[in-house]
């Protein structure tokens, strides 16, 4: 049931200590209280989980899984915006990042065809996703760098 992803996912969220933000540290940059993010995170309570809470965690702990599940639930992508300049070895790192992303929807497109469970879809859905991520990523820094390009001539 999707209330019970999301649920899972707001309490991975607050739960799960991430880039050094612990739930202390997330509570004080929110002003709420350590009990109350553990209550609106717990899949037994049915309370509300605030957008501005949300929005603040999966910030601060570079956790987007979420904004992610609700994107895609709705039908829509959701991609991060590469910086306008990289060196060769970052450009390197991004191509071989989306050759891994490619190889894993490959890999994971076999799997299902050979075993079509609710686990391999599932992994499969999420291995498109990060292709289709790193896809527009890429195709988002590319255009950038070629118009740069276009203003030497």
């Amino acid at each position: 049931m999707q209330i019970d992803v999301i649920k899972e996912l707001q309490y991975e969220l607050i739960h799960t200590p991430a880039k050094g933000v612990s739930v202390d540290d997330l509570a004080k940059h929110c002003l709420k209280s350590k009990n109350y993010l553990y209550r609106i995170s717990s899949p037994t309570e049915d309370l509300p989980f605030p957008l501005e809470i949300a929005h603040e965690a999966q910030r601060l702990k570079k956790n987007v899984k979420l904004y992610q599940y609700l994107v895609n639930d709705l039908g829509y992508g959701m991609f991060k915006l590469p910086g306008t300049a990289m060196s060769k070895k970052d450009e390197n790192s991004m191509a071989a990042e989306y050759g891994s992303a490619a190889s894993c929807a490959v890999k994971s497109l076999m799997e299902y065809i050979h075993t079509p469970t609710e686990q391999t879809h599932k992994k499969l859905s999420e291995a498109f996703s990060d292709l289709i991520n790193n896809t527009v990523s890429v195709k988002k820094y590319c255009d950038k760098k070629a118009s740069k390009q276009m203003e030497l001539f």
